[in-house]
């Protein structure tokens, strides 16, 4: 499967976990107290009900990734991240993944920040395989 975006220096989770490139700190243990306790339990609950979601663990795409908390708990053979954080566009690119090639594609509190959603959500449906789930939560 070919893992890149057009103009993007998207992240990828390997089976020990290391990263290429390396993540860094987690956003939320930085901060205010927002980002120390609130945002902690708030993905933690949205990341727990999301992986329920997961049927097929042999790729999962996460638009939005931030500091990979949901792809470090994916129980996916492949993980890969998009996120402005690492230089990706999501709304201006296009996914070069080919067609039918995700079981999994997850956009966690992110769909609601997209200038224009229908494009991404196109892309996605071009990318699933028959049967792949999107995965949206919002706040």
């Amino acid at each position: 499967m070919t893992t890149a975006l057009t103009g993007t220096a998207m992240i990828e989770i390997y089976r020990d976990n290391s990263t290429a490139p390396p993540v860094g700190e987690q956003w939320t243990r930085q901060g205010t107290l927002l980002g120390r306790f609130v945002m902690p339990l708030t993905r933690h609950l949205r990341a727990r009900h999301a992986l329920s979601a997961i049927e097929d663990p042999s790729n999962h795409l996460d638009i939005g990734c931030g500091d990979c908390y949901f792809l470090f708990r994916s129980p996916c053979e492949k993980r890969i991240g998009l996120d402005l954080r690492f230089g990706d566009d999501i709304n201006s690119s296009e996914l070069v993944f080919p067609p039918e090639s995700l079981s999994n594609v997850s956009m966690l509190a992110v769909i609601e920040h997209l200038e224009h959603p229908s494009r991404i959500l196109k892309e996605i449906h071009r990318v699933l395989k028959p049967g792949g789930r999107l995965i949206i939560t919002t706040p």
